[in-house]
């Protein structure tokens, strides 16, 4: 499993994954070390999937994953991570499908986790962040509301809990800015643009330049401020223009950050068009 960590070689992953479903053919019913060794393997199953997109893989890592959540005794230390990751897998799932039970699964899952485990706990702020992007996937989903306010809650303090100089703070406030963009769109409200633009704009100054493709998110967020504000529009150009220079190797955002810069300006310019009356 790291060696596909470190080298994203799809065949090692299918080794590890077999390797580990010996290792559980081999195990006795009953043994201590089940419920981790199951949980290992549905999240393999997970990485797969999300490598591959393959429905069957992610549906196999809920089932074992659900063993594991049951043979995990209550209290025990481990049962939050287990939680979590069955969690993760209910999302993925949905987020390939729709199936609105698999969203509701994640988040009762999720919220399970985050109850469990202690506060100051180092894993808390990532519980959060999924359990607040589950709400956001329902409420794209359905539309409702109090979804995305909930998600905006719970990954502001995913935010507040990250330690400065983390290496998920940039993927925790760019989730925290879609919601904010979410909200936007749903409401109208000026105020949540603002919200998601900034930190969006922190998201991509603490990001990597070779992951820069964030750089998208903070796009769509200026491509709806202008149109809000068209005062702003020399920015937004000056944003989107900067997107062409994104490198085009393993980076699959730099054709959607190349589309957006060609349809903000014209969107921004017919936004300026005097309203009829």
């Amino acid at each position: 499993m790291r060696r596909f960590e470190c080298t994203g070689n799809l065949s090692e992953l299918s080794e590890a994954v077999a390797v580990m479903q010996q290792a559980i053919q081999l195990t006795p019913n009953g043994h201590a070390d089940m419920p981790a060794l199951l949980s290992n393997l549905g999240t393999s199953f997970l990485c797969r999937f999300q490598r591959t997109g393959d429905v069957s893989d992610v549906s196999e890592a809920i089932s074992i994953q659900q063993r594991a959540v049951q043979l995990t005794p209550n209290g025990h230390a481990d049962m939050p991570t287990s939680l979590s990751n069955l969690g993760n897998s209910f999302l993925g799932r949905f987020q390939r499908t729709g199936n609105v039970s698999d969203v509701l699964e994640a988040i009762s899952v999720h919220q399970q986790a985050v109850q469990l485990t202690p506060n100051g706990h180092a894993d808390m702020p990532g519980r959060l962040s999924n359990l607040g992007n589950s709400f956001l996937g329902r409420f794209e989903r359905t539309g409702d509301v109090s979804d995305v306010s909930e998600a905006i809650s719970v990954q502001q303090r995913a935010v507040q809990l990250t330690p400065n100089g983390h290496a998920d703070m940039p993927g925790r406030l760019s989730n925290l800015g879609n919601s904010f963009l979410g909200h936007f769109q749903r409401t109208g409200d000026v105020s949540d643009i603002s919200e998601a633009i900034s930190v969006q704009q922190q998201a991509v100054q603490l990001t990597p330049q070779e992951y820069i493709p964030r750089l998208g998110d903070l796009l769509q967020a200026h491509a709806f401020l202008t149109l809000q504000s068209p005062h702003i529009y020399p920015l937004s150009a000056r944003l989107l223009r900067s997107s062409r220079n994104l490198p085009a190797y393993n980076n699959p955002h730099r054709q959607s950050s190349l589309s957006l810069a060609n349809q903000i300006p014209q969107a921004a310019l017919r936004s300026q068009k005097p309203q009829k009356k």
